[in-house]
């Protein structure tokens, strides 16, 4: 990451957020930027073609382009998208920018984004029940994302940003230590 590269990073996302909403494409290139920036963060091979120098800058849009063509995600907007990032030397900040795109999408479509810890994986049918009772708690639209953590024993720990409530059998036991200790 390079200095100053938040900053860069909220421009080029709520650029490209302005775009996809005007043309009501916001899902779309959502999905397709998630798909360049795991292919940015997976492959070092990606990142070093795109910041060798000697890779024009055609042949790197064109690989880029093959790559969003071959998943499906080849929207005009984000190619075009890409190749401004290219032009201007800041694909390094694809990952950020997806991110910040993420939480605009989120807010702009007033999603709940939860993260869900249990000491087991869970069915999908369990899945479907907690997302269920979730939804009718919170009147929102919610997305999550699991988590399994052996060390919390049982139950569940429900985190939403910095605020987390802790039904795990790991809290209750601290929470009885606690207790216990302050007698």
């Amino acid at each position: 990451m390079k200095p100053g590269s938040g900053k860069i990073a909220r421009r080029y996302a709520r650029a490209l957020f302005d775009a996809a909403r005007e043309e009501e494409k916001l899902q779309q290139l959502g999905d397709g930027l998630q798909v360049l920036c795991d292919a940015w963060k997976d492959s070092a091979e990606l990142r070093l073609v795109m910041g060798d120098p000697r890779v024009s800058e055609e042949d790197k849009k064109a690989v880029l382009a093959a790559l969003l063509e071959r998943v499906g995600k080849d929207e005009e907007l984000l190619n075009n998208f890409v190749s401004v990032l290219i032009h201007n030397r800041r694909l390094y900040a694809v990952t950020e920018i997806y991110e910040i795109y993420n939480r605009l999408f989120e807010q702009y479509k007033k999603l709940l984004s939860l993260e869900v810890t249990s000491a087991f994986e869970l069915d999908p049918t369990e899945k479907e029940s907690i997302e269920n009772r979730l939804s009718e708690q919170f009147g929102a639209l919610t997305r999550i994302s699991w988590k399994v953590d052996r060390e919390i024993l049982g139950g569940l720990q429900i985190k939403c940003g910095d605020r987390l409530v802790d039904g795990s059998v790991r809290g209750s036991l601290e929470q009885l230590k606690r207790q216990l200790e302050s007698r």
